[in-house]
């Protein structure tokens, strides 16, 4: 368990000292469904995928709806992320303001964002996210950063579905320029229920990843998740279950050497829009 620790504390250092490697995420890591389905989350769209990791799904948003997540990584004692998210439909789109708080007593990020996706026509809807993220590490002081990803939802047809995303952060302290992640995939849907997502996600610091889930919803009330992302191989698994304007999801990755990771988010659905 110390050893599991230092290997943390270690990569959140160096995260701060690159450019916010950590920050450049975005909400993902509050996303249970997408924790659960491997993190290809380029094409996920619906009321039941807030928090919204591609801005552009905003697009096709009718309904307001307010959601909690909680993410416990690899069971350390201390560390968790807490994020609160609104949804709402605005001017022919749809809107996400995202509050999260990261860290433990070594390390704490704050961060605030917002995102708006718009549907151009029938085929495309593009989206933007922009973050700001606050950084406190003991006894090296506080950082700054911001995140800017854009983001692109493609309806090919009506069971095909793709999105790519490019994100870059920016460090309020450096003139170099941050890092350009590139995540993109495709989707297929079918009536029984079956939804298959394969994506690719490229980070300039680390190799080519390889991201694929698949979600079956038995009926109504129920979804069951399962997914699997390389570097290194994690298995993930998830479930959701919804009761009227209420949905709670789990979502668990397995890292071969850091253990397990939790996931946990509760929507409750307000109302449509007008």
């Amino acid at each position: 368990m110390i050893l599991k620790i230092k290997i943390i504390l270690a990569v959140q250092i160096a995260g701060v000292l690159t450019s916010s490697v950590i920050s450049a995420q975005g909400a993902e890591n509050l996303s249970a469904r997408a924790a659960a389905m491997g993190y290809a989350w380029s094409c996920l769209s619906g009321k039941n995928s807030v928090p919204v990791c591609n801005p552009a799904v905003l697009s096709d948003f009718r309904l307001y709806s307010l959601s909690s997540s909680l993410y416990s990584p690899y069971a350390i004692p201390g560390l968790s992320e807490t994020g609160l998210f609104l949804c709402f439909p605005l001017s022919g789109g749809g809107m996400q303001i995202a509050l999260s708080s990261y860290g433990n007593t070594l390390y704490q990020e704050e961060s605030l964002g917002l995102s708006y996706g718009i549907r151009m026509d029938h085929v495309f809807s593009l989206g933007l996210e922009t973050a700001g993220c606050h950084t406190k590490i003991q006894g090296y002081g506080n950082y700054a950063s911001f995140l800017f990803r854009f983001g692109v939802f493609i309806r090919i047809s009506e069971t095909v579905r793709s999105g790519l995303c490019l994100s870059r952060s920016l460090d309020c302290d450096s003139d170099i320029p941050g890092e350009l992640t590139i995540q993109g995939g495709c989707s297929y849907s079918c009536a029984a229920g079956f939804l298959i997502c394969v994506d690719l996600a490229k980070h300039p610091f680390w190799p080519l990843e390889f991201r694929s889930a698949l979600e079956l919803r038995p009926f109504p009330p129920l979804a069951i998740r399962c997914g699997f992302r390389t570097g290194p191989g994690r298995a993930c698994f998830g479930w959701e279950l919804t009761h009227g304007r209420l949905s709670l999801q789990y979502g668990l990755e397995i890292h071969p050497v850091l253990g397990q990771s939790h996931h946990i988010t509760l929507i409750t659905f307000l109302g449509s829009s007008s």
